[in-house]
């Protein structure tokens, strides 16, 4: 088979595979939402679940991902900024 063709299946399975991943992320954000968890305590845990994954391999986390990610700083929606600085 040619690297160029793809065949049917495989582009029906390619596509399965990232509709059903993107269903995952959303669903997950919603459920984060929904609990009240930010995207800066998602990104935490995740970097702390990896940590400690790599820990239990025996590699240095900090080599291997990095620092920790920091706080985002916060956004402020443009309405409503302007709603406070009119009063």
């Amino acid at each position: 088979m040619c690297t160029s063709c793809v065949s049917n299946a495989e582009a029906l399975i390619v596509g399965a595979v990232s509709a059903t991943s993107a269903t995952v992320c959303l669903a997950q954000r919603g459920i984060d939402a929904l609990s009240g968890r930010s995207s800066d305590q998602r990104r935490l845990a995740a970097h702390q679940a990896n940590a400690d994954f790599l820990s239990a391999l025996g590699h240095d986390p900090a080599q291997v991902l990095g620092a920790a990610p920091r706080p985002r700083p916060a956004r402020v929606n443009a309405a409503r900024a302007g709603a406070l600085l009119a009063t």
